[in-house]
């Protein structure tokens, strides 16, 4: 059996029987993971770069794999026995799910599966059921593909068949965004009693930071963090303090943000106020021109970011065409002007481990906390507090317009009005200018309309979450049987509680 082969089975064998690890897609590629995150990290830390080349989930795993020295053997396997298989063949359903083959003939294998509540997110850290991640006898999920390594095996590192522990590699700030290489130690963890560590370029910083809070929204690419720390008042009193330019990460159940300082305030004599952005800043700075010449949009974006140094989370297989020049823009109006030629619906931010991009909606936030260590778990919107809510009709349109312009004459193509919404409200018209070689009037009228005829809904409020739960702007969440979509949210941690305030609007 070849190295890189082994090196992955047994990597990933490894993780199932650490208990540490559990499934969770909001800290998907180290300490927790889900199904397709762990098949992927198991064959890129055997040394076949197929994350680096852009697997980011079952959607794309097979087009990429087949890139990286995998072939597809779907035909020479009985997916109902199992039969044909060999050890290390991944088991792929395009849509769903993906697995790794253990054993010969389909015997065992190995894979995510899902949280101790039965979701995908909002567990507990590491596996609570024994079966978040395992290995288990062979199934047809129903598999719709089978892939086999079939490349060189001497790229497996020498190091691969070693344990399956993920800490230096996880805890590591490697040379990407321009940040100069700055390590965590490779002997970091979080102790039994410690729910948080804020580490400054490396140094443990959380026994003397004070008023840490940071805040994200779907409108703004970055993560905004704030702490204070205290001045000295003696020279032998050794703290570290942070300075402009210095590498912040804060790790609860895994390393949920990694960041700048940006802007210290030392105007106070007791203390040093600081402003610290995460990565997706730059983007926000960053200028560049791009013509491209019908490139598929995920192609497009990943050229953007491999020229910018900028690590991909997760992205989708957009096979959109592009065909766009880009003059003098920054790189996250480049990559959101992009996905809104692939229809819109799509958010992104930055993670630890580089830019995510995904539909509104696709992640789920299911924030728990208990009262007490020894009571059970109380899903945490059904305490909230500071409760604001209020309907209105103001942006709302009833009825949209489609013209054209041909030498300054106007042309209505079509109009469509919802009558009984109108009737309720009376007229309330948008007017869209088109042109008309390159959009279908009828299409763009209902699709304006489809947005703006709606009432607008502001909903707001604060809860309690434990300080290893991670609700961010983008998730949906469910608040009395209704879906919402977070439009943004505010966390701060006191006297080690977390507490979070959301906005929320309406999602169908």
């Amino acid at each position: 059996m070849g190295a890189v082969i082994e090196s992955a089975v047994n990597w990933a064998v490894s993780i199932a029987n650490d208990n540490s690890h559990g499934y969770d897609q909001n800290s998907r590629w180290g300490v927790d993971y889900d199904c397709s995150s762990l098949v992927i990290s198991a064959f890129e830390q055997a040394g076949v770069k197929v994350k680096t080349g852009g697997a980011t989930y079952t959607g794309n795993m097979k087009s990429v794999f087949l890139k990286y020295g995998f072939s597809d053997v779907t035909g020479q396997i009985n997916l109902s026995s199992g039969g044909g298989l060999k050890r290390g063949d991944v088991l792929l359903n395009t849509t769903h799910h993906t697995a790794l083959v253990v054993t010969d003939g389909g015997g065992t294998i190995v894979n995510a599966s899902i949280n101790e509540n039965g979701k995908t997110t909002g567990g507990k850290k590491g596996d609570q059921t024994g079966k978040e991640i395992y290995t288990r006898g062979y199934y047809n999920y129903p598999w719709n593909c089978v892939l086999r390594y079939t490349g060189d095996d001497s790229v497996a590192p020498a190091s691969s068949s070693s344990s399956g522990s993920t800490t230096e590699k996880e805890h590591t700030l490697s040379d990407k965004f321009g940040t100069g290489g700055n390590t965590v130690r490779a002997d970091f963890s979080l102790s039994r009693d410690e729910k948080y560590k804020l580490l400054a370029d490396g140094v443990d910083i959380s026994s003397y930071v004070g008023g840490l809070s940071w805040q994200n929204t779907i409108d703004e690419l970055a993560t905004k963090m704030n702490f204070e720390v205290a001045k000295s008042a003696t020279k032998y009193v050794n703290t570290y303090t942070p300075q402009v330019g210095s590498i912040i990460n804060l790790f609860t159940n895994g390393e949920i943000f990694r960041g700048i300082v940006i802007a210290v305030d030392d105007a106070d004599e007791a203390k040093n106020k600081y402003t610290i952005m995460d990565f997706g800043w730059y983007l926000n700075k960053s200028k560049e021109t791009y013509q491209f010449n019908n490139m598929t949009a995920h192609k497009a974006i990943s050229k953007v970011c491999a020229d910018f140094n900028i690590p991909i989370d997760t992205i989708p297989e957009l096979n959109t065409e592009i065909k766009q020049i880009y003059v003098d823009k920054t790189v996250s109006d480049i990559i959101s002007n992009i996905l809104e030629l692939c229809g819109g619906g799509y958010n992104f931010d930055v993670t630890p481990q580089g830019l995510r991009i995904y539909k509104y909606g696709a992640y789920y936030a299911y924030p728990e906390f208990r009262i007490t260590p020894n009571t059970p778990l109380i899903y945490s919107p059904s305490l909230r507090g500071g409760v604001s809510h209020s309907v209105s009709i103001e942006d709302m349109k009833n009825s949209v317009k489609v013209i054209t312009d041909a030498d300054s004459v106007y042309t209505v193509q079509t109009v469509l009005k919802d009558t009984d919404s109108i009737y309720k409200f009376g007229v309330l018209q948008e007017v869209v200018k088109i042109d008309p070689e390159k959009e279908n009037a009828n299409t763009v009228a209902q699709s304006k309309l489809a947005e703006l005829n709606k009432q607008s809904e502001s909903f707001s409020f604060e809860m309690i979450e434990a300080v290893d739960s991670y609700t961010r702007a983008g998730m949906a969440i469910d608040i009395d049987e209704v879906r919402y979509l977070i439009e943004g949210t505010s966390h701060s941690i006191k006297d080690g509680i977390h507490h979070v305030k959301v906005d929320l609007r309406r999602w169908s």
